[in-house]
């Protein structure tokens, strides 16, 4: 499920993923 979900978050969330990214960089690559 991890699959159709990492890039509806990334959709969701994509001005939020910028700082978040920074903050845990390991969250997208997981």
């Amino acid at each position: 499920w991890l699959k159709p979900v990492i890039p509806a978050l990334w959709e969701a969330e994509v001005g939020e993923s910028i700082e978040t990214r920074n903050l845990k960089p390991a969250w997208p690559t997981q």
